[in-house]
C-alpha cells in the first residue's frame, strides 16, 4: 500500500510554503500536484491490472485509493473503461 504524501509534507521537504509548491509544479507541469498524482495512481493501476492477478480492491489499495468505487470512477474517467474491462481487453491482447 502506498503512503499518502500531503503537499504540505512535500514544501517542506522542498522548503516552501504549500502554496509557493503548487505555483511552482503548476508552471513547470502545466497541472496541479493533485492531477499529476491521480494520473500516476491510475498508470500504476493500469500496471498492476495487466501483471498481477490482485483484486480490483487490492489494486485501489495499492495505488492509495482507500475507497474501491470512488478508484473506479477515477479510473473509468481516465481510461474510458472499467479497472475490470480494462484487465480483460488486455487479457485478450496478450493472448492475440
Amino acid at each position: 500500500m502506498t503512503q499518502e504524501t500531503h503537499i504540505d509534507q512535500l514544501a517542506r521537504l522542498a522548503c516552501l510554503s504549500p502554496s509557493r509548491l503548487a505555483h511552482l509544479f503548476k508552471k513547470e507541469t502545466g497541472q496541479t500536484i493533485s492531477a499529476w498524482r491521480e494520473k500516476q495512481r491510475v498508470a500504476r493501476a493500469c500496471e498492476l491490472l495487466q501483471k498481477t492477478n490482485f483484486a480490483i480492491t487490492q489494486v485501489a489499495l495499492t495505488v492509495g485509493y482507500n475507497d474501491p468505487l470512488y478508484f473506479s470512477r477515477i479510473f473509468r474517467h481516465h481510461m474510458g473503461v472499467s479497472p475490470r474491462e480494462y484487465r480483460k481487453k488486455q487479457e485478450k491482447c496478450s493472448r492475440a
